[in-house]
C-alpha cells in the first residue's frame, strides 16, 4: 500500500487500495424503517413539507434513484449540531455486502463550541491483480477518536487500525500555535514497524486532515450552499500537502430510508493515491450538518450507504466472516505490528529481552555515546530515523543502569548520556504532554459523569507511565502528580454518581426565631480591684431545619440511610454534601435523581 496513511477514512480506503473494476454496484429498492432518534434533531418529514422550505436531516436507509434536482433554500442549506449524530453505513462491492463504517460527533458537555469524534470501521475490498495475476481482497480495519474545535480540525487525535494484518497508528496533537501529525506505516515481514512519518502546521493553516471532518467544516461554514468549485489543501499520502478539487453540484431530492430529503452532490477530483491522483472523480452525497450519506467512486463497484442501525450496517444474520482476524477494537491486539499479508494466528511471540555480560558494560556504555551522537545529527537533520536510535538507546539504558549502579563515575556517565537524549529528543516531555491531554480529558468526562471515559484514560495514563521514557527520569515525578489526579478525578466522579442517586426528597424547609434574655456575669478590672457585674441581655437564635425524606434535619446532621450531609438550608432548598462533592437540591415533591 506504499505511503497511504489509510486515514484517507473511508473514501481514501477505496482510493489508496486502488480500486477500478467494472460497473457500480446494484442498489436494493428503497424500504421503510424506523428514524435514528439522535440525527434528527427537528423531527420533520420533508414528505410533508412543501419543496422550497424543505431540508430536514438525511435519515439512514437504501438510497432511492435521483429525483430531478430541486434547489435549496440557502437559509435553509446548513443546520448546527446540537446534538449526538451517530452514522452507521454499510460499504458494498459488486452487490455484496463487504463491511461496515461508524461515525459520531457529539458536542463536549461543559465546553462550548467543542466535538468529540468517533470514526471507526471493518471491510474487505478487493482489487484486481497486475500483470494477469490473481485479484487481492484487502482487510482495513481502524478505529479513530478525536477532539475537534468550532471548526471542525482536531484539537487531538489518535487512531490505529490494521491493512491485511500489518498495522499503523495516526496522532496529532496541538501544541502552542502548531498541529503536529504523526503517521506510523504499516510495517512488512522484515520490518513489523513500519515508517513513521512527522509534519507540522500552524494552527490556523487551512488543511483537512480527513475528507469527513472537512465536509463538516465546509457544511457548517456554509461553503456548500452554491454549486461551483472549490480548491482545498488535503493531508495526503506520505503526510504531505496535496491539493484536492471538490467540484459542488445543486442540491438534489433523495429517499433515505423512506425519508425525503435534500442532499448536495460533491465529486472529489483529482484524488492523490500511492501513484499520483486517480483517473476517475470519488462522488459524496453531503446532508445538510455536513455527514457523508452516501459515497460512489465512478466507473468502480464500491459504494458507501447510510443504514437505521449498526445491524444493517454489519450485515445483519449475515455476517461480516472473521477470516482469521483480530478484533480490530481491542486494543492490544490493534496495537500489535504483525507482518503485512501474513495471516494472524493469535499467537503472541515476544521480543527476547536484551542481555549485557558484565565484560561488555564499558562497549555498551561507548555505543551508547555513540547514539547519542547519531541522534543529534538525525534530529537536526530532520530523518525519521531519530525515533528507533532514541527506542535503541533506551532499551540499552534501562539494563544497563542497574550494572552500573555501584560504580558513581559509569552512573554518571550514563545519566548523562540520558540527560542529553532526553535535551535533544524529548520523549518523556512528548509522553508528558500526551498524559496531559488525557487528563483534560478525564476533567471532561468528570463534567459529563462519564466513569467508564475516566477509567479508560487513567488506564492510558498508567500505561504511558510504565514505558522505557520514564525509567530514572525526573519527568516521572510529573507522571505520578498527573496519575494522582486522575485517581482523585475518578473518586469524585464515583461519589458524583453515588450522590446523583440517593433518595433525597425535599418537601418543605422551617426556619423558627427564638428570642430569650439571659444573664452574663462580667468580671471588671478597675482601679481598685476587681468587679462583678451580672446584666440581663436579648439573645436571638435562628433555627432552621429540612423536611428530608419525611424527618426533620438541621444543619451539618446527616440524611438517614444515605450517608449524604446537610450543609445548608436555605428558603427554597439545601445543599448537601458526599465524599467531597457538593449538590443543590430545590423544594420539590419528588425524588431528587
Amino acid at each position: 500500500m506504499g505511503r497511504s496513511p489509510a486515514l484517507w477514512v473511508l473514501l481514501m480506503l477505496v482510493a489508496a487500495a486502488g480500486l477500478l473494476v467494472a460497473q457500480p454496484a446494484p442498489q436494493d429498492p428503497p424500504k421503510a424503517g424506523e428514524p435514528v432518534k439522535q440525527d434528527d434533531p427537528a423531527k420533520q418529514d420533508p414528505a410533508k413539507q412543501d419543496p422550497p422550505k424543505a431540508d430536514p436531516a438525511v435519515e439512514p436507509g437504501k438510497q432511492d434513484p435521483v429525483e430531478p434536482p430541486t434547489p435549496a433554500p440557502p437559509q435553509e442549506d446548513k443546520a448546527p449540531i446540537t446534538a449526538a449524530i451517530d452514522t452507521w453505513m454499510r460499504y458494498m462491492q459488486e452487490g455484496e455486502h463487504r463491511g461496515f463504517v461508524h461515525e459520531k460527533i457529539s458536542p463536549v458537555v461543559g465546553q462550548l463550541y467543542r466535538y468529540d469524534y468517533l470514526y471507526e470501521g471493518d471491510l474487505d475490498m478487493t482489487r484486481p491483480g497486475e500483470g494477469g495475476a490473481e485479484a487481492e481482497t484487502v482487510h482495513w480495519s481502524w478505529q479513530i477518536t478525536a477532539r475537534l474545535t468550532e471548526t471542525f480540525d482536531p484539537l487531538k487525535l489518535e487512531g490505529s487500525g490494521s491493512l491485511h494484518g500489518a498495522q499503523w497508528r495516526w496522532e496529532i496533537r496541538t501544541a502552542e500555535d502548531l498541529r503536529i501529525v504523526e503517521v506510523t506505516l504499516p510495517g512488512t515481514v522484515d520490518q513489523p514497524v513500519g515508517e513513521l512519518l512527522r509534519a507540522q502546521f500552524q494552527v490556523d493553516q487551512q488543511i483537512g486532515m480527513s475528507v469527513e471532518l472537512l465536509f463538516l467544516k465546509l457544511r457548517q461554514r456554509g461553503d456548500l450552499a452554491k454549486a461551483g468549485k472549490i480548491s482545498y489543501p488535503m493531508l495526503g499520502p506520505g503526510a504531505t500537502q496535496v491539493g484536492v478539487t471538490l467540484r459542488v453540484e445543486e442540491p438534489v431530492m433523495k429517499t433515505y430510508m423512506g425519508k425525503r430529503a435534500f442532499v448536495t452532490k460533491v465529486s472529489l477530483e483529482n484524488m492523490p493515491s500511492d501513484s499520483g491522483t486517480l483517473p476517475v472523480p470519488v462522488h459524496v452525497y453531503v446532508d445538510k450538518f455536513g455527514r457523508i450519506v452516501e459515497a460512489v467512486q465512478s466507473g468502480e463497484g464500491s459504494q458507501y450507504v447510510i443504514c437505521a442501525t449498526a445491524t444493517e450496517a454489519k450485515g445483519g444474520e449475515h455476517k461480516l466472516s472473521a477470516r482469521g482476524r483480530r478484533d480490530p477494537f481491542q486494543k492490544l491486539g490493534a496495537m500489535t505490528p504483525v507482518g503485512r499479508g501474513s495471516r494472524d494466528t493469535g499467537a503472541k511471540g515476544k521480543e527476547p529481552p536484551l542481555v549485557i555480560a558484565p565484560e561488555r558494560v564499558g562497549e555498551k556504555l561507548a555505543e551508547c555515546g555513540k547514539m547519542i551522537d547519531d541522534l543529534e545529527k538525525l534530529v537536526k537533520a530532520g530523518d525519521l530515523g531519530a525515533e528507533k536510535v532514541y527506542q535503541k538507546f533506551l532499551k540499552i539504558f534501562k539494563v544497563l543502569r542497574p550494572m552500573v549502579k555501584g560504580d558513581p563515575v559509569k552512573v554518571n556517565q550514563l545519566d548523562g548520556y540520558k540527560a542529553k537524549a532526553e535535551q535533544v529528543y524529548g520523549g518523556a516531555e512528548r509522553l508528558v504532554k500526551r498524559a496531559q491531554m488525557l487528563l483534560e480529558g478525564i476533567e471532561d468526562f468528570y463534567n459529563a459523569l462519564n466513569a467508564k471515559g475516566v477509567e479508560e484514560n487513567l488506564k492510558q495514563l498508567k500505561e504511558l507511565y510504565a514505558k522505557p521514557e520514564f525509567y530514572e527520569d525526573d519527568k516521572k515525578i510529573e507522571m505520578e502528580k498527573i496519575i494522582k489526579t486522575a485517581e482523585h478525578k475518578l473518586a469524585q466522579t464515583m461519589a458524583r454518581l453515588e450522590l446523583r442517586d440517593k433518595m433525597l426528597v425535599l418537601t418543605g424547609t422551617v426556619s423558627q426565631t427564638n428570642v430569650s434574655m439571659e444573664e452574663v456575669l462580667l468580671h471588671l478590672e478597675i482601679v481598685g480591684g476587681p468587679v462583678e457585674v451580672r446584666e440581663q441581655i436579648k439573645v436571638i437564635h435562628n433555627l432552621t431545619f429540612a423536611v428530608v425524606n419525611e424527618k426533620l434535619y438541621r444543619e451539618n446532621e446527616e440524611v438517614e440511610n444515605q450517608g449524604v450531609v446537610i450543609e445548608k438550608i436555605q428558603p427554597h432548598g439545601i445543599r448537601v454534601s458526599y465524599k467531597g462533592e457538593v449538590r443543590e437540591i430545590g423544594l420539590k415533591k419528588q425524588a431528587v435523581r
